[in-house]
C-alpha cells in the first residue's frame, strides 16, 4: 500500500480506494472557485474550456456530467458548476464506474450515479488519443465518447502524452477556434495577423515598485535563458545611478518571443512570432498576448 503524504496527496486529483475517489470534492471544488473568480472579474467572460490529459481527463468527463446534470456547489450560477463553459479536450481519457462520492456534488434532485451515467453530454468534446498508448489504449478511449452527443475523435502516432506535433496541435487549436465565444473571428483573414488579447488592452498607470521589479526580474530571466528568441520592443536603457549596471524599463514592458520548429513534425509548423506586453498589475493579471 501507498503511503498518501501531504506532498504526495498535492500532486494527484485524489486518492482512489476502489471505486471511491478520496479527494475528488476538494478538487472540484477548487476548479469551480477559480473558474468562477476568473469569470467575474474579467469583461471577455474569463475561461470557456477545459483540457485534460489522463487522470484529469477523467475528472474532465466527470465534470461535465455534473455539469449537464445541473450540478452546483454552494453558489454556482444559473444551477452550473461552470457557467459559460463552451467545450472540453479529453487526452488519454479512460472511463470506470462513477465513484459513489460523485452523487454529493449534486445540487437538489439532480439524480444518483445511475443517472448521471445515462445521460448524454452535449459540451462539444474533442477526445484526444494515442495508437501507441499501452497505458490507456484507444480502445478504452473509445469508451468515453458513449457520454457525449457529438464526439469528435483525434488519434495520433504516439504514447500516453499529449501529443505536440504540429499537425496534432492545429487539430486542438481547430477544434478550439469552431467551438470558442470569438471562434467566428479567430483565425487568419488574407494572410493578415490577427490580435488575440488575454485580457483586452485598457488604460491604466504605470507599475507599482514591487510590481515593476517582478516584471524586470522575469523578463531579465528569459532574456537570459532564451537570447537568441527574446526581442524587446519596449525602450531598455543601462541604468547610470546603478554601479552594477542594471537596465532601466521603459513600461508597459513588450517584447517578441520568435519560435522555430526544430523539424518539421514539431509545433509550430512555420515560423511563429508571439508578442507580449506586461499590464501594469502583471504578474497579478495576465499578460495581453498578440500573434
Amino acid at each position: 500500500s501507498h503511503e498518501w503524504t501531504p506532498a504526495r496527496l498535492m500532486k494527484t486529483l485524489w486518492n482512489r480506494d476502489g471505486d471511491v475517489y478520496h479527494g475528488l470534492e476538494d478538487s472540484v471544488e477548487l476548479i469551480r472557485s477559480v473558474w468562477e473568480e476568473n469569470c467575474s472579474s474579467k469583461k471577455d467572460g474569463g475561461f470557456e474550456g477545459m483540457i485534460g490529459f489522463s487522470q484529469g481527463a477523467r475528472l474532465i468527463q466527470l465534470l461535465c456530467q455534473l455539469q449537464h446534470r445541473g450540478a452546483m456547489i454552494h453558489n454556482g450560477k444559473n444551477g452550473q458548476l461552470f457557467p459559460g463553459l463552451k467545450y472540453v479536450i479529453i487526452a488519454g481519457g479512460y472511463d470506470s464506474p462513477l465513484p459513489p462520492n460523485l452523487s454529493s456534488l449534486m445540487a437538489g434532485n439532480c439524480g444518483d450515479n445511475d443517472k448521471i451515467r445515462s445521460t448524454l453530454c452535449d459540451i462539444p468534446s474533442l477526445h484526444v488519443m494515442g495508437s501507441k498508448d499501452e497505458m490507456i489504449p484507444p480502445s478504452r478511449s473509445r469508451e468515453v465518447l458513449a457520454y457525449f452527443t457529438n464526439p469528435v475523435v483525434h488519434e495520433h502516432s504516439g504514447g500516453h502524452c499529449l501529443p505536440m506535433k504540429a499537425a496534432d496541435v492545429s487539430k486542438m487549436i481547430s477544434f478550439i477556434t469552431e467551438n470558442s465565444v470569438d471562434g467566428n473571428n479567430a483565425g487568419s483573414d488574407n494572410g493578415k495577423a490577427v490580435s488575440m488579447e488575454l485580457p483586452r488592452s485598457q488604460k491604466v498607470p504605470l507599475p507599482d515598485e514591487a510590481h515593476e521589479q517582478d516584471q524586470i526580474d522575469e523578463v531579465e530571466a528569459l532574456n537570459a535563458i532564451y537570447p537568441d528568441q527574446i526581442h524587446m520592443r519596449s525602450n531598455v536603457q543601462c541604468n547610470p545611478d546603478d554601479e552594477e549596471g542594471s537596465n532601466r524599463y521603459a513600461h508597459p514592458i513588450t517584447y517578441d518571443i520568435n519560435l522555430s520548429p526544430e523539424t518539421e513534425e514539431l509545433w509550430p509548423p512555420h515560423e511563429l512570432r508571439l508578442s507580449i506586453k506586461y499590464p501594469p498589475l502583471y504578474p497579478d493579471v495576465s499578460p495581453i498576448v498578440s500573434l
